[in-house]
C-alpha cells in the first residue's frame, strides 16, 4: 500500500508566496452579499498566506530563515506592487491578519538588495502609502497598527521628511488630541519620531516652516500652538536625553539640537531656558 499522500507538501518559493498573497489581497474587493462565501474564503487565504510570509521572513522557532529567500520575497513584494495591497487593504483584514502584516512590514522595510533597502525606494515612488497610514488614526480599528508601520517608515530619512513636508503632518495636532487615549498616545509617539529620529531634517524644516505650520493665522487653527504648549515638556526632554550615545561631542549635532528646543519653546510661547 502507498502512503504517498502523506508526504509533506513542497514549501513555496518567495515568488509563489507573493503572487498568492497578491491574489488573495485583490479577492477582498468583492462587494456583492451573494459573494460573501469566497470573501470569507479570500481572509482565510490571506491569514495562510501572512503566516507563511512571517515564517519565511523571520523563521519559525526552530528553522531560521534563509537570507536569500528573505531577499528575494523582498524583491518580488515590490515587483508584484503587493506593499501597495498590504497598506489598503489593512483596514479590512482581521486582527491576526494585521498582527503579521505589521511584522512582516517592519522586516520588508530593513531589507537591502545590493546598496538600495528596495522597499523603502517602492515607498519613495508611492508617497502616497504614507499619507493613507498617516490619515488610518482616524480608524481606531486599525490605529496602532498603522502606527507601527509609520514609526519603522520614520526611521528612513526619506520618508520621515516626506511626512514632515506633506499635508498630513498637520494631522498629527489633531490626532494627539483625540478621545480615545490609546491612539492618542501612539499618534505622539509616531509624532515624537518625526520630531527627533533625524535632527538634521527638522531643524530645517523648523526654520524654513516656522510661520506656515507654527504660528496661529486664518489658514492655521490657534490649537497647534496650544498642542505644542502642552506637550513641550515631553518633547524637551526627549531632546535633551539624544545627548547619550549619540553625538554628544558632535558639536554640529549639539547646535541642530539646540535649534529645535529653541523653536518649541518659541512656539509654545514660553521663555527660553538655558539647558
Amino acid at each position: 500500500m502507498s502512503f504517498s499522500f502523506f508526504k509533506p507538501s513542497r514549501p513555496k518559493t518567495p515568488l509563489e508566496v507573493v503572487k498568492a498573497t497578491k491574489v488573495s489581497l485583490m479577492a477582498l474587493d468583492i462587494k456583492t452579499v451573494v459573494e460573501v462565501k469566497a470573501l470569507e474564503k479570500a481572509m482565510e487565504e490571506i491569514e495562510k498566506n501572512f503566516v507563511t510570509m512571517r515564517c519565511m521572513l523571520s523563521g519559525d522557532g526552530e528553522v531560521e530563515p534563509n537570507a536569500d529567500q528573505v531577499l528575494q520575497l523582498a524583491t518580488e513584494v515590490c515587483k508584484e506592487d503587493v506593499l501597495i495591497l498590504l497598506v489598503h487593504k489593512l483596514p479590512i483584514l482581521g486582527w491576526e491578519a494585521r498582527k503579521d502584516l505589521v511584522h512582516c512590514w517592519s522586516i520588508l522595510l530593513k531589507q537591502k538588495v545590493d546598496s538600495t533597502y528596495c522597499c523603502v525606494q517602492f515607498i519613495e515612488n508611492h508617497f502616497e502609502l504614507l499619507d493613507f497610514l498617516v490619515v488610518c488614526y482616524d480608524n481606531k480599528e486599525v490605529a496602532l497598527h498603522c502606527g507601527i508601520m509609520l514609526r519603522e517608515c520614520i526611521k528612513f530619512l526619506s520618508l520621515a521628511r516626506y511626512i514632515l513636508e506633506s499635508a498630513s503632518f498637520e494631522l498629527f495636532f489633531k490626532f494627539v488630541e483625540l478621545p480615545t487615549f490609546d491612539v492618542a498616545s501612539d499618534a505622539f509617539s509616531t509624532f515624537k519620531d518625526l520630531l527627533t529620529k533625524h535632527l538634521t531634517v527638522v531643524s530645517e524644516y523648523l526654520t524654513a516652516h516656522y510661520d506656515e505650520v507654527f504660528v496661529a493665522n486664518p489658514n492655521k487653527p490657534h490649537e497647534v500652538k496650544v498642542i505644542l504648549a502642552k506637550n513641550h515638556e515631553k518633547l524637551l526632554e526627549l531632546l535633551r536625553n539624544l545627548s547619550v550615545g549619540k553625538g554628544a561631542d558632535d558639536d554640529q549635532f549639539e547646535e541642530e539640537k539646540e535649534l529645535i528646543m529653541k523653536e518649541i519653546e518659541r512656539v509654545s510661547g514660553l521663555p527660553n531656558h538655558d539647558c
